[in-house]
């Protein structure tokens, strides 16, 4: 059986992909919307009480100085928490413009043996055995690994270019039999 020709890739992560690999799990909205129940509910069941006992509130101004504090409370968390939020969207546009790694043209070769990576800055050769794990979303396969310093690295790589050269199913097979661990537990709509 003779070995199977490598995939040559060429791409650039464009920003919607990139913002793609950076949403993280919709976990992390659960802490704050925790948070935000239990100060509701707290609010419910001790603010009316103690306004009307105290007379400095009608049960009707209550409720609508309330929902205003809820509201209010939504809103600043969605400013600051959310990944979608203009805060956090400015911030990611910021790192993947000034970025020399992630915006500019990558050359992948892909084969039985790993990923051989190169752009105009750097060149790195991995085996498979360095990858962890991989993360299957929407546009993007993202590649887990560590480098030297055991920092866990990701390595993006858009669909639409293995679309382009009817390979995604090739990929996605290497993927499923080089690297044994899928990470689910990362958003995927």
């Amino acid at each position: 059986m003779e070995p199977k020709q490598p995939l040559e890739l060429t791409f650039e992560i464009t920003f919607q992909e990139y913002r793609e690999s950076q949403i993280n799990s919709p976990w992390r909205i659960l802490p704050i919307f925790l948070l935000l129940s239990g100060i509701w509910l707290s609010c419910l069941v001790m603010l009316p009480d103690i306004a009307i006992d105290l007379n400095y509130l009608s049960r009707n101004n209550l409720a609508i100085a309330f929902y205003a504090c809820l509201t209010l409370a939504i809103i600043i968390y969605l400013a600051f928490q959310s990944n979608y939020s203009f805060i956090y969207q400015r911030k990611l546009f910021k790192t993947w413009k000034d970025s020399n790694l992630i915006n500019t043209p990558q050359h992948l070769q892909v084969s039985d043996w790993g990923i051989s990576t190169r752009t105009s800055h750097t060149k790195a050769e991995r085996s498979w055995q360095r990858y962890t794990s991989y993360t299957e979303k929407d546009n993007i396969f993202i590649l887990y690994f560590f480098n030297a310093e055991s920092n866990i690295l990701t390595q993006i790589i858009p669909k639409q270019v293995l679309r382009e050269n009817h390979t995604l199913e090739n990929f996605r097979d290497l993927l499923k039999t080089h690297i044994k661990v899928q990470n689910d537990f990362y958003y995927k709509s």
